[in-house]
């Protein structure tokens, strides 16, 4: 077999391109609109938790490695509760502040 290069692409004419939008338009959420994001969020993290949760305990049972425990992440922040990092600390203090003004 002989090989040849290809002039053109046999998918070059019909594969359309992406629609980019060339001036989006950013804009920050009201305060409203932070919270349910924010209430959804943690209901969505809550949901992880209670799953992982039932995971180990059908590991458990098992016998097999754990998981790690999902209750001693701050969400979105990757820090551990404990961590020797100050910014997960504060970002860790400011997620129970903020979880606290939602719930109530």
């Amino acid at each position: 077999m002989k090989w040849k290069y290809l002039q053109v692409h046999p998918l070059a004419n019909k594969v359309k391109h992406l629609k980019i939008d060339k001036n989006p338009i950013s804009r920050f959420l009201d305060l409203k609109e932070e919270k349910l994001l924010l209430k959804a969020l943690y209901a969505r993290e809550a949901t992880i938790r209670s799953e992982r949760d039932s995971a180990n305990d059908w590991r458990r049972a098992r016998g097999y490695k754990l998981l790690p425990d999902l209750k001693e992440i701050a969400y979105g922040t990757g820090a551990q509760s404990g961590g020797s990092r100050t910014t997960g600390k504060k970002a860790l203090i400011a997620h129970h502040h903020l979880f606290r003004q939602l719930k109530g």
